[in-house]
């Protein structure tokens, strides 16, 4: 079974691991990402999600997801014991950079990440993070069931999929890939 942690609006965690699908109260979240990996040209790698994915499936988007976390370490602690919980699952860097690794087969270090800014939609804290990586297309390993392919794309690209309904679009996308734009242009 996975499990999630619950954290409340400033981000901090509540105490509380639930179970994956477990409803959220008000004010309460869950970590996610999404990594804009960027290459030297300033094009970005996208990946279309396979068309046996929950969510989303057949959409192209960013390399995406939620944090895991351990299992509570007895049923039915609902708070942090005195001391502290050993391992509260994975940060939204340890997760971007795992997931990375998952979905496209390629290694990130920490310093080739750089924080962009963090969204609440719904139940999710969703931090977003740049990645700033040249890696020809043929040296990605997609992860079956997943991700069903893999592109590098210019900006303008970007938007015409965008328009056409193809790619993942969200409110804040393009003040995202405008602050994308001008990380990579500055080097």
């Amino acid at each position: 079974m996975e499990y999630w942690n619950v954290y409340d609006r400033a981000g901090s965690w509540t105490g509380r691991t639930v179970p994956k699908g477990t409803p959220f109260l008000l004010e309460e979240y869950h970590p996610a990402m999404e990594a804009w990996i960027v290459n030297g040209r300033g094009e970005l790698l996208i990946q279309r999600r396979s068309p046996d994915c929950e969510v989303l499936p057949g959409i192209w988007g960013m390399t995406t997801g939620r944090m895991s976390a351990p299992p509570p370490p007895a049923e039915g602690l609902l708070s942090e014991p005195e001391g502290g919980w050993v391992d509260r699952g994975e940060t939204a860097l340890e997760g971007c950079i795992r997931e990375i690794g998952e979905e496209l087969g390629l290694s990130v270090e920490v310093w080739e990440t750089a924080f962009l800014r963090r969204i609440l939609r719904d139940e999710l804290i969703w931090d977003l993070y740049l990645v700033c990586k040249d890696v020809p297309l043929s040296r990605l390993t997609l992860q079956r069931g997943e991700v069903s392919d893999a592109r590098w794309v210019t900006p303008e690209q970007l938007g015409k999929m965008v328009e056409r309904g193809e790619f993942f679009f969200y409110p804040e996308l393009w003040q995202v890939l405008r602050q994308v734009e001008g990380l990579a242009a500055a080097g």
